[in-house]
Order: structure tokens, then sequence, then C-alpha cells
């Protein structure tokens, strides 16, 4: 039942890790440990993605656009950059609610400030019900993708200001788990 529990928070790979330390043929009210041993095991890739992952690459970059020039600021994400924390709840239908908490930073006000370029955060926090790895959309400007062994989040605002347009992207790829759930 305590097993049953952590599944029910969304930490499967802790739930599995306890239901593999008691005899299978163990059940109670109606619970049996081979049972939930058998789901966690058919929905492996939702078990994979349950953890804090950290970010292995990707890019903040801000660009400038005329009719006669481009410009552009630019930084690359290192390891360890940000952190995302994933959680899933197997439901009783087959789908999963998928509990996604994390930040990205963004580059902002470009088209005001060139020489102090400000950063902002977009929030990557949602819970979404899903039949599939795939695509979330977290706001008009914002994105995260789920898929094995790895978790990306995509940032596209545009704007435009004294005849110049102005682009603020960031993606994130955040390719090791550190921490299982």
């Amino acid at each position: 039942m305590k097993a049953k529990g952590v599944m029910d928070q969304g930490r499967l790979n802790t739930a599995l890790n306890q239901l593999k330390l008691i005899p299978e043929g163990t059940e109670y009210n109606g619970v049996s440990a081979a049972d939930l041993i058998a789901s966690l095991e058919a929905n492996q890739k939702w078990v994979d993605l349950c953890g804090v992952w950290t970010s292995t690459g990707g890019q903040m970059r801000t660009t400038e656009s005329t009719s006669t020039y481009n410009s552009w600021w630019y930084y690359d994400f290192v390891e360890g950059d940000s952190t995302v924390d994933v959680k899933c709840v197997i439901k009783s239908d087959g789908t999963v609610d998928v509990n996604i908490n994390g930040f990205i930073v963004t580059f902002t006000n470009y088209a005001k400030e060139k020489e102090d370029i400000k950063r902002g955060i977009s929030s990557i926090t949602t819970r979404q019900n899903m039949k599939d790895l795939g695509t979330i959309k977290i706001d008009d400007n914002t994105s995260v993708t789920l898929k094995k062994g790895k978790i990306t989040a995509d940032y596209k605002k545009s704007e435009r200001l004294n005849g110049r347009g102005y682009t603020y992207k960031t993606n994130v790829t955040y390719g090791k788990r550190t921490i299982e759930y």
C-alpha cells in the first residue's frame, strides 16, 4: 500500500524499487504487488521520465532584424544551468498525468536596452494528461517535448519596435536525469 501511495504521488521509480523488495505474491485490500509491478513495467517510458533532469545543452538567443542588417546576442547553456522536475501518475484509463515543474531563462527587452540586455524567466510548470510522449504547449511562447531519454523546452517570442523586428528564442535540452523519483 505504501508503494501504491508513492505511485499516486508520481514517483514511479521509487514505487518500483519498493515493490521489488516484497514477495511477488503479496496482496492487501485487493491491491497486488504483482499487478502494480506489471503496471509499472507496461508504462516503462513514463517510469524513465520521473525525476529531476538537468540541462545538457541549448541556447538563449535574441536577434534584431532591420531591412539592412541583423544583429544578435546569445548564450550557450552548459550542463547544469537549469533543471526540471517530472512526476507521472498512471491513471486507470491508460493515460498518465504528467507534472512538470521548472523554468527556462530567456532574453528580454533587447529592443529597449541593447547595452544592458535583460534576462527573464519563463515557467515550464504544468500538469497534463497524456496518452503518449510528445509536446505540451505551456503558453503562447513556451512548449516542452517529452522523448525517450530526454526532455526539451522551447521558447520563442517576437516583437516590432521602431521599424525593427526582435526575436527571443531559448531552447534547452535536459538530457541527464540526476535524481530518479
